[in-house]
């Protein structure tokens, strides 16, 4: 191969991947629309295969282009030579992406082309024009022949010229013409010149070589390669001067273009928006394109050697000189992001670099081409996503999921390096008030605050994060093998904690106070799951507050057994939903003419194996695994269904049901109409439907509370108040809630005889119904002598033991005619 050939190859080569390569989509296309050329950009842009793509037309994939409209664009970019505009393109999905067009008209051996650069402008990325693929490479043909020889006889003056001389000068073989003769062949301008250099080598013996343009016979004009060198005799004079001439038109017409095909790469390069470079098959930089040197502030001498580590950040050049000179010793291709310097701003941006290599006939790697690309808006944005997916926003915290997987670690390590380690679930004790109180500002100050505090109780090794809420999850790493001792450590951690956060906060103007609640779990199970300790320390953290908040409560296994029995009972809790195995039991409610009025329905499970279940055992369970819900709309279905069997009874007829609504329920964004709808499905009377609700809904969202309950009062249902003077017990909400009863709690009725205070506040919510206009109802009535205390109280309805046992449906019933039948005493 010779030299122009391997030139051509190079820029051929670097050329096609610098547009291969280029940030920005590249097409060629034709007058009719048709695609020439695509480049891998714009087929991952518009999520085509490349063949694909080419097989369609302008029209399919340029929103709104006609062939008419495409003919007009075509003369107008032909006229301007080129036009930038933005348009819209279809993706392979049939969606539409905007995105910026460079437009360049092109005319190369005959043919024309639109050849357009397409910027994807959703993204913004920065990319100027992509460079239109072009076929600007110019073969050079030909080689280097028709070399002959010539002779100057001096003494005769006559020139002797070979054969291939005489083809040159598009002259007959053969041919001698005179020195003079021989010199008017020369262009005009080189005459002179060519006089000068055959005197002085006939004189004084110079040599010459040099080119000239010379007009042939047949008037081509043509360069040609002169070269002579005098001929002596024995004496030393000059008598001839011989010399070779050859035609190297060709070549001049091959290094005429490679010069133009260099400056044409040279703009091409310096024009691109992404830095281009060249190494030899060494891995050693020789080129830079304008981009690369302007960006990075190094000159040319910096390319060589090591020079351009220097425009890397310090503390990425080990780990890409480590990586480039894999890929040199390996001829992998190299591909890497790191941080490449500034000169504008003086700062490290991200850039990604790519390098091919290029081989010989051989294979062997005689150099390499590479791009760099600035994607550090791609990397801000990532590390953004980054952190919001495994950050909490508001502390700058972990959150859950990378929470999970710090655990995940310290578990392992604890197993690898035989150590110990320890879950501390905190929560906060009665934020939710306080957030409601003060506003969610303060309360995210707060909970700002408490993350700074947790911080600073902890190692760097160890690990805080928000798991929810106001739940933080601690991870203690590194503590003493022994159970006991690691007990002992985190239990000084927990302390400490607790100290901390129990100092008082400003917030704002104000001096405000909140404690913790912290269950504690020691790692050191191979077993255990990230699932099974959270549970765990979790479990301690409800024992924590149990035990009256503001301290801590270390995991043990009668805790463990405890969590067992729980979850197996929440399996068979969802099963018996399933079964249908609950039931609501009946409880008679009286008036003060002893006359039964009503009952409230109470669910029981009746589970085949073990019995009739108590509430107390299974309500816990259901609202803490969310079965609540489901369990709260079976009882309603089921008293409704009855109390409309009660309805067609005559003797039945005027009863009501009172059905106690969880605050899970009554929350449900589909509460209401699923009231309503099972009212009508069992054609209950609403006006004999009493929910029953407890103070603890009302904290949640007061105002939402009273619409619900005053949607569902317009069709008839009454309301409740349940274990009223046990929990909020705001007078303001009190009488803005639609009420028709309030149910005084059995805590205060069962010692009211006993406990002066107890009947100083039954007397006072008796009081406090008369005056709103409600009706006070006393659960828990179990004596004559409590009964008669409470209607001399002035309460008006009364339920308990004392006047039946909850009962199911039929029991009740039938003990209700039993009881009408009985003649007046």
């Amino acid at each position: 191969m010779n030299r122009s050939d391997a030139l051509t190859r190079l820029h051929h080569g670097l050329a096609h991947f610098a547009v291969e390569n280029a940030a920005d989509g590249i097409v060629w296309l034709r007058r009719d629309g048709s695609h020439e050329y695509a480049n891998t950009a714009i087929c991952r842009m518009l999520d085509y295969d490349r063949d694909d793509l080419m097989r369609r037309t302008v029209y399919d994939v340029c929103v709104g282009f006609t062939p008419s409209l495409w003919q007009e664009h075509w003369e107008a970019l032909k006229q301007a030579g080129s036009m930038c505009f933005e348009a819209e393109l279809w993706m392979a999905d049939g969606r539409t992406l905007p995105v910026e067009i460079n437009a360049n008209f092109l005319a190369h051996e005959g043919r024309e082309f639109n050849c357009a650069s397409v910027r994807d402008i959703t993204e913004r990325k920065q990319a100027e024009e992509a460079l239109n693929r072009s076929d600007w490479l110019l073969r050079i043909a030909g080689q280097a022949a028709n070399i002959g020889g010539w002779a100057v006889d001096l003494q005769s003056g006559r020139i002797l010229w070979s054969d291939q001389v005489c083809a040159i000068h598009d002259m007959p073989a053969g041919t001698t013409p005179t020195v003079d003769e021989g010199i008017s062949y020369y262009a005009p301008e080189w005459r002179e010149h060519v006089r000068k250099l055959f005197d002085r080598c006939a004189n004084d013996g110079t040599p010459f070589d040099e080119e000239f343009e010379l007009n042939t016979a047949l008037g081509r004009r043509i360069w040609v390669r002169t070269m002579g060198e005098a001929v002596r005799d024995a004496s030393g004079t000059i008598t001839q001067v011989q010399g070779a001439f050859q035609d190297i038109t060709e070549q001049k017409d091959v290094k005429r273009t490679l010069d133009q095909s260099r400056r044409y790469f040279q703009e091409l390069a310096d024009a691109m928006p992404i830095s281009v470079w060249v190494a030899d098959g060494n891995g050693h930089l020789f080129y830079g394109n304008t981009t690369l040197m302007t960006y990075s502030g190094l000159n040319r001498a910096d390319l060589s050697g090591a020079g351009w580590m220097a425009a890397i950040h310090p503390d990425d050049r080990e780990r890409v000189s480590r990586a480039w000179d894999r890929s040199v010793r390996t001829g992998r291709e190299y591909s890497i992001e790191f941080r490449v310097h500034s000169q504008y701003d003086e700062a490290y941006r991200w850039h990604l670099v790519k390098a091919v290599p290029v081989r010989d006939d051989e294979g062997t790697i005689v150099r390499w081409y590479g791009t760099a690309t600035d994607i550090h808006a791609r990397r801000e944005n990532e590390e953004k996503i980054t952190r919001l997916a495994l950050y909490d926003p508001l502390t700058g915290l972990p959150n859950r999921r990378l929470l999970q997987d710090r655990l995940h670690h310290a578990m392992s390590a604890a197993v690898r390096h035989h150590s110990g380690g320890a879950v501390l679930f905190l929560d906060l004790d009665n934020f939710k008030n306080l957030n409601d109180t003060l506003g969610h500002d303060e309360g995210d100050a707060l909970l700002g605050e408490v993350a700074r505090r947790l911080l600073a109780c902890l190692r760097e090794e160890d690990t805080v994060a928000r798991f929810g809420g106001d739940e933080f999850v601690i991870v203690i790493n590194n503590l003493e093998q022994a159970a006991d001792l690691a007990a002992v450590q985190a239990e000084s951690v927990g302390h400490d904690i607790l100290a901390t956060l129990n100092a008082p906060y400003q917030l704002g103007d104000h001096w405000r106070h909140i404690t913790p609640s912290i269950g504690i779990t020691l790692l050191g199970d191979p077993d255990d799951t990230v699932n099974d300790l959270l549970k765990r320390a979790d479990f301690a953290m409800y024992q924590a507050k149990a035990a009256g908040r503001n301290t801590l409560r270390l995991f043990d296994p009668d805790m463990q057994a405890t969590v067992n029995a729980r979850i197996e009972l929440g399996t068979r809790m969802r099963a018996a939903l399933e079964r249908g195995e609950f039931e609501p039991y009946y409880q008679a409610q009286v008036n003060a003419g002893g006359q039964i009025t009503g009952a409230e329905a109470l669910a029981r499970w009746n589970d085949p194996e073990h019995g009739v279940i108590a509430p107390a055992q299974f309500i816990p369970v259901a609202e803490d695994t969310g079965l609540i819900i489901d369990l709260g709309a079976a009882m309603l279905e089921a008293a409704c269904h009855q109390l409309a069997r009660w309805a067609r009874d005559v003797d039945t007829a005027t009863l009501s049901v009172s059905v106690n609504i969880s605050a899970q329920q009554f929350q449900h964004p589909d509460f209401v109409s699923r009231v309503q709808t099972t009212l009508r499905r069992t054609g209950a009377p609403p006006d004999r439907l009493n929910l029953e609700i407890t103070e603890s809904l009302l904290l949640h969202d007061t105002e939402e509370a009273i619409h619900r309950m005053m949607a569902l009062k317009r069709h008839g249902i009454g309301f409740s108040l349940d274990d009223f003077g046990t929990g909020y017990s705001s007078l303001y909400y009190l009488k803005r809630l639609p009420l028709d009863q309030i149910k005084i709690d059995q805590r205060f009725v069962r010692d009211v005889l006993t406990d002066p205070n107890d009947a100083v506040i039954v007397r006072t919510i008796i009081l406090l119904a008369q005056s709103l206009g409600l009706e006070a109802i006393a659960e828990g009535v179990e004596t004559e002598d409590i009964h008669r205390f409470l209607e001399q109280t002035g309460c008006q309805a009364f339920q308990g033991y004392l006047f039946g046992d909850p009962q199911p449906a039929t029991d009740f019933t039938n003990a209700l005619r039993q009881a009408l039948s009985q003649p007046a005493p």
